[in-house]
């Protein structure tokens, strides 16, 4: 082909062919006008096409474009018309043909400029009957053919059905209802999965695409759901997360139920303790229902024996079960303020292994025996036992409160709790001095209310956990038990002598202390005063839990574990990459309902206590929530741990924002 001056030319641009009027030929480099207007140069050899240019004015630019566009709209016409699957049907798929060859086979010799072109387009396009190899075009197979235009009336579909969500979206956002699950279930999990996962979703690229067609912004997702009423102003986005359910398998609650029978036919077995004459009992919130723990106090021989009571879960769930499958998964019960999900089914964790009141239970019992001498109770004896029990009295931390004041065996019991506590100090515990705040839903608000971790029955219960804990560890460790310890390195460098009773000195005093870690291996917790420490006391809420208890009993049972050290290390790292992001879950629960309280009184003047200070700003601490906020000030008039007013100048629960200002 002799590409000339004055001639009208089919060429590439912008990935689609289009008419160009040739002004010069100049050195294998033609210079032309596309049917845009665009002047541009490119090489003789890219020329697709070339006719005559009849009729046309070169010497007016408006006139060229023009003409080309109408040139143009007749080849777009043939090739749009062009029947390629006709043609297709009619060659060999073993044959090879040149575009002329092609273009003279449907046309007969007498084609015009006009339909070759048009051809061309035609057969240039992405289509599913010919592919090109060099300068040939080959007929493709019949499967290749049938799978094309299958994906294409796919797309084809899947296009108009993002088009109908679209408009669907456009009329949300005007006002309207539409029920959107309905006909667009597929598009609206993709957009609560954004929603949830933000820019690690998988779908985050055609939601954004889809939001930028209806001009919603993606950060404004969950906003449009709620809108839509798919979602609640409230919504729990952790329990889609990490998909929790309160719901359990069928074939777990089946499985669990069939425990039970056959666990209670065997009720009479001789290798449980029976301590059922002995008064036992629990503290516990007065909403609970999952009792694990409870304990006991006798007073023998001048000596006072006092036991730590385990319900003992594990006779309900054999190792590599479906329950101990899901308990695994779970890793943890979650405490969320509006919702519970527990860790096993509610026929164990609420029935049959909570440690009710007049009920027989079994358990693994971790007895202490003291010796008292002028106030000062010492552990002259500590064993392990599988026992029976059953509790005579389920008290609330406020029951247990009154019965410590009023004197009897509940106040020893008290009496020796503030002893080891006294003693932990003195092995270097740091107890720092902290409030906490429990939020409960009443109607859909947030309530806060203080939960005093200095109690008396809140101290009784907290130490005799953390003795019975502290003791398994040590039982384990010398008994070459493979257990998951509890380790707190020593802060790093020198932490200084801070006031730990005051906010400000809790505060300080948190930027120093390591992270607990779960290891395999023993070693100290600082925190705590312990030489070993694991959690062995709630095997109804935590999986680690009930591992230790199938090692322990294991050991007292046939002298040997049931798992070996690298099971342990195993159970740990799934464990723990499981847990850590429920932890974060659940914290991260509480702070938006503590946020929404806040928001709820934003108007009111609130108080907060100013927990460390700068040269311009100050951390404060709201004291009814005990969030904490950063305010940039004038600080000279400030001092650290003093109450001061101040007025909520932003707050944001879904987005965990709260600006405070000096009232």
């Amino acid at each position: 082909m002799i590409i000339r001056e004055d001639c009208v030319v089919d060429i590439y641009n912008n990935k689609k062919i289009v008419s160009a009027y040739c002004f010069e030929v100049k050195n294998s480099t033609a210079r032309c006008l596309t049917e845009g207007g665009k002047e541009l140069k490119i090489p003789t050899d890219k020329i697709l096409h070339l006719s005559n240019a009849d009729k046309i004015d070169s010497s007016l630019k408006n006139s060229i474009v023009s003409y080309l566009k109408e040139v143009s709209a007749r080849r777009n016409a043939i090739a749009a018309s062009f029947p390629l699957c006709e043609l297709w049907e009619l060659c060999d798929e073993e044959d090879s043909f040149a575009i002329d060859e092609l273009a003279e086979n449907w046309y007969g010799s007498s084609l015009t400029d006009d339909e070759f072109a048009g051809f061309q387009r035609a057969i240039l396009s992405s289509n599913p009957y010919f592919r090109r190899k060099n300068e040939l075009f080959l007929p493709n197979s019949k499967s290749y053919v049938s799978e094309f235009l299958r994906m294409r009336e796919a797309e084809a579909s899947k296009q108009e059905k993002l088009d109908n969500f679209s408009q669907a979206v456009k009329a949300v956002m005007s006002g309207s209802k539409v029920n959107l699950t309905e006909n667009f279930k597929e598009f609206i999990d993709m957009f609560i999965d954004v929603a949830v996962k933000g820019k690690e979703s998988s779908h985050f690229k055609s939601v954004a695409a889809v939001c930028s067609s209806v001009n919603l912004l993606v950060e404004n997702i969950f906003s449009f759901l709620v809108k839509s009423e798919i979602m609640s102003e409230d919504e729990n986005l952790s329990l889609r997360q990490y998909d929790l359910s309160a719901e359990f398998p069928l074939k777990v609650e089946e499985e669990c139920v069939d425990n039970v029978r056959k666990s209670n036919l065997d009720s009479e077995s001789s290798d449980y303790e029976d301590l059922t004459d002995i008064e036992v009992f629990t503290i516990d919130g007065e909403t609970t229902e999952d009792i694990d723990d409870a304990l006991s106090i006798e007073f023998l021989d001048g000596k006072i024996r006092a036991a730590v009571h385990i319900t003992d879960v594990s006779r309900f769930i054999p190792v590599s079960s479906l329950t101990d499958e899901e308990a695994f998964n779970r890793t943890t019960s979650l405490y969320f303020p509006e919702k519970r999900i527990n860790m096993l089914p509610a026929v164990l964790a609420e029935d049959q292994a909570s440690l009710k009141k007049n009920e027989e239970r079994r358990a693994l019992s971790f007895f202490f025996v003291f010796n008292e001498r002028y106030g000062d109770y010492n552990i002259c004896d500590f064993y392990i036992r599988k026992t029976k029990i059953k509790s005579s009295a389920r008290l609330t931390y406020g029951e247990a409160d009154t019965l410590i004041a009023e004197g009897g065996s509940i106040a020893s019991f008290y009496a020796i709790a503030q002893n080891l506590f006294k003693k932990r100090v003195q092995r270097g515990a740091i107890t720092l001095s902290t409030k906490r705040v429990c939020v409960e839903i009443n109607d859909g608000e947030p309530i806060a209310r203080p939960d005093d971790s200095s109690r008396p029955s809140q101290i009784l219960v907290s130490e005799f956990m953390i003795l019975a804990n502290s003791y398994a560890a040590k039982f384990c460790h010398d008994n070459a038990i493979p257990v998951p310890y509890r380790i707190q390195p020593p802060p790093a460098g020198n932490m200084p002598p801070f006031d730990i009773d005051s906010p400000s000195g809790v505060y300080k005093a948190r930027r120093y202390m390591r992270k607990v870690i779960v290891s395999e291996e023993p070693s100290s917790h600082f925190s705590l005063g312990c030489e070993y420490y694991l959690q062995a006391t709630s095997p109804l809420r935590r999986f680690l839990d009930l591992v230790v208890h199938r090692q322990i009993k294991s050991f007292l049972e046939v002298g040997s574990p049931c798992y070996s050290q690298e099971q342990i290390r195993e159970i740990i790292l799934r464990t723990e990459s499981i847990r850590s992001g429920l932890d974060a879950a659940v914290r991260q629960r509480i702070k938006y309902w503590l946020l929404k309280y806040v928001y709820l009184h934003r108007t009111s003047i609130r108080k907060a206590v100013v927990l460390c200070k700068f040269s311009d700003k100050v951390v404060v601490m709201d004291e009814e929530t005990l969030l904490e906020s950063t305010i940039y000030t004038d600080t000279s008039a400030l001092s650290e741990d003093q109450v001061i007013d101040v007025s909520v100048a932003r707050v944001s629960p879904r987005e965990e924002i709260l600006e405070f200002q000096i009232a």
